[in-house]
């Protein structure tokens, strides 16, 4: 090996730059690989003339009611760096004759959710003990195996309320039906509880400050770097073989005590080792959804053309029901629900004063793009893009006029700078039926993952917490058997 680490972490999105900052925080020698030329993965920004264009961050859940957040940030002190700017609201649901703007305090959510629908009251309180207390319901119910759809089905009789309750579902799934009740209610659960934040100038605040965290802690950060192949050797992940992105014939090799993979588990066991047991452990999941984003630039504040709120969730006519929602996601983009996140609302730092930045997503699919020739790629990228606008205009009328730039990724965008297949921004889809988390010490030792593809699922603040855990699991690892490197 032409050099030695304590830790080599594959990756530089959020949960491998936790993981390193950790790691580096505990005096252990850490290399982290990020094959792109800035770390964060979907936590990056980019500019546009004087535009900063927020990637992946729309909320990301903040730091109240015990959030482990705050004992993650504060060890790394993170709060005396970076800005968190709350949300205010939760989202906005708009659907035929319904415009409410859901709040993320729970009881005047059951407030406002019972003013608009009285004879529900029993039921949203039902609801919304559950996504509080979640933790509570965790060890008394199969809630692992039930899915949000028929949960809510056997609480609500009114199509609309469910639709209103789960207007901001995209960030979880594509079907409310093939989503655990215990997921969600934790994800969702915790904004109810926590408020929402976003990080000012844009979520590369944070990642550039993990970086020069591990860096200045006396790791090695190596951007524009591919990782090949992890080395293993009597069952023990002993290194990596990497090259320059520059230079893919220039093949390097460092060895390490431990390797932290914050990539898919697919492409390790698919492209980095080859394991075919572990293959079959992870046969059983089906990979999550991706999105649709169109970046939308403007010269004035949206909020001057009448938008009120900092994320709204439009839903389409042609869904009247939760069954119409995996329906019309897999429909032409007309009919699909979409969500705005207008930065306008808040002091972002992304734009200059005057004028304002926001983004649409909808649920996609990277099979809609992938047999798509360069020519007719780009071209149906153009027309949805002028589709969501004119859809956008029907609610904001003056929209496009005041556009001065845009552009979109889709799902092969996020496959091709994240490598996470089919471009899946949460990894695998947690349905009642997913398998439990790959579990790689079984198979090798010294090897983890660290990313949306493990137990804690996708999301800003879940690979946070996947990124912290695997470095404690790695010095607890390391107590009990071979010391690390420092």
């Amino acid at each position: 090996m032409s050099e030695q680490f304590g830790v080599i972490i594959i990756g530089g999105g959020l949960a491998g730059l936790v993981c390193g900052a950790k790691l580096s925080h505990e005096g252990i020698n850490v290399l982290l690989l990020e094959q792109n030329n800035v770390p964060g993965g979907c936590a990056t920004t980019y500019r546009h003339k004087d535009f900063n264009i927020e990637v992946g961050l729309h909320a990301m859940d903040g730091f109240d009611g015990g959030n482990l957040k705050n004992k993650i940030f504060r060890e790394l002190n993170v709060f005396e760096n970076i800005d968190f700017i709350p949300t205010e609201i939760f989202y906005r649901f708009v659907h035929r004759g319904s415009d409410l703007i859901v709040p993320h305090d729970h009881k005047k959510a059951i407030g406002l959710f019972t003013a608009k629908f009285p004879d529900q009251s029993k039921g949203l309180n039902i609801y919304f003990d559950r996504l509080i207390n979640h933790r509570k319901f965790r060890s008394v119910e199969t809630s692992s195996h039930t899915s949000l759809g028929d949960y809510l089905d056997s609480l609500f009789p009114d199509d609309e309320l469910k639709l209103a309750l789960t207007g901001n579902l995209m960030a979880f799934s594509d079907n409310p039906y093939n989503l655990t009740l215990d997921y969600f209610a934790q994800a969702q659960g915790t904004f109810h509880l926590s408020s929402g934040v976003f990080i000012k100038k844009g979520s590369q605040q944070l990642s550039d400050y993990l970086m020069n965290y591990i860096i200045t802690h006396g790791g090695t950060v190596k951007l524009r770097h591919h990782a090949d192949k992890i080395i293993i050797r009597d069952h023990r992940a002993v290194g990596v073989e990497y090259h320059p992105v520059a230079d893919p014939n220039l093949r390097i090799i460092a060895g390490s005590d431990y390797v932290v993979a914050n990539t898919s588990v697919i492409n390790v066991v698919e492209g980095m080792i080859s394991h075919p047991e572990m293959k079959k452990h992870y046969e059983g999941c089906e990979i999550g959804s991706s999105m649709f984003t169109l970046y939308l630039c403007f010269n004035l504040p949206l909020k001057l053309l009448g938008n009120s709120a900092y994320c709204t969730c439009f839903m389409s006519d042609e869904i009247k029901n939760l069954r119409d929602v995996a329906r019309t996601n897999h429909a032409d983009f007309e009919n699909k629900h979409f969500i705005l996140t207008d930065y306008s609302q808040l002091d972002s730092g992304l734009t200059p004063n005057g004028k304002s930045f926001a983004a649409i997503v909808c649920t996609d699919y990277a099979e809609y793009w992938k047999h798509l020739s360069k020519e007719a790629y780009l071209k149906e990228k153009d027309r949805v893009s002028h589709l969501l606008i004119n859809r956008l205009e029907q609610y904001l009328p003056g929209v496009a006029k005041n556009i001065e730039y845009f552009d979109a990724a889709t799902p092969l965008t996020i496959e091709r700078y994240t490598s996470n297949p089919a471009g899946s921004i949460y990894g695998f889809a947690q349905s009642p039926q997913k398998v439990a988390a790959v579990n790689i010490l079984k198979f090798v030792d010294n090897l983890f993952i660290a990313s949306a593809w493990d137990k804690f699922g996708g999301g800003f603040s879940a690979v946070i917490y996947s990124g912290y855990f695997t470095a404690i699991d790695i010095m607890r690892h390391s107590r009990a058997g071979k010391q690390i490197k420092e």
